[in-house]
């Protein structure tokens, strides 16, 4: 885990999504290697990647807002507002602050 957040930070994201991947391999109900692997791609800009690791996240643990959260911003890049206003509405219960300003900026009166 801790290689693949230094390999983030510097901007190395094929090498830090293959350390998170290593990471899954030996623990597959490991949450915080989905939720950090689906940050750098979202970094790298593969929204789709993003949204699977994300969604694989929530699968081990409904009650955490950070891959709700993170899930809509892929969303959005992939201009899915109504989809990425779902997910925020959801991190924003669970009580992401980040995610509250989102909705309120983003999502209300929407259709």
């Amino acid at each position: 885990m801790n290689i693949g957040m230094i390999n983030s930070q510097l901007n190395n994201y094929d090498v830090a999504i293959d350390n998170f991947s290593s990471v899954i391999a030996i623990k597959s109900d490991y949450q915080k290697a989905f939720i950090f692997r689906a940050s750098v791609k979202l970094d790298s800009r593969d929204f789709a990647g993003a949204i699977e690791d994300n969604t694989e996240a929530i699968k081990i643990d409904k009650s955490n807002s950070v891959p709700y959260a993170n899930r809509g911003k892929a969303k959005e890049f992939l201009e899915d507002i109504n989809g990425a206003c779902e997910d925020w509405t959801l991190a924003a219960d669970l009580g992401h602050k980040s995610a509250k300003i989102w909705v309120l900026n983003q999502c209300k009166n929407r259709d």
